[in-house]
């Protein structure tokens, strides 16, 4: 779903071994904002995010989403 006022968007897939991971989505609220080039840097984004986040980004975005010692604490 696009934000209000978006007028350009570009979607880019994070695959690795072609294995599907999410979506890499930049709008801009400008026309023409996006080129050739801005499409090429996204795509090497979307690849380094997906090596990211399928190696050791895997367990710092799972620790990062559990509750910390102070939380863990008064759940007690």
């Amino acid at each position: 779903m696009a934000m209000p006022g978006t007028r350009r968007k570009i979607v880019i897939t994070m695959k690795i071994a072609g294995r599907e991971l999410g979506f890499l989505n930049v709008e801009s609220d400008r026309e023409n904002a996006f080129g050739s080039e801005d499409r090429v840097l996204l795509e090497r984004v979307a690849g380094l995010l997906a090596r990211f986040l399928t190696g050791r980004g895997k367990y710092l975005v799972r620790k990062a989403g559990e509750p910390g010692p102070a939380i863990k604490a008064a759940a007690a």
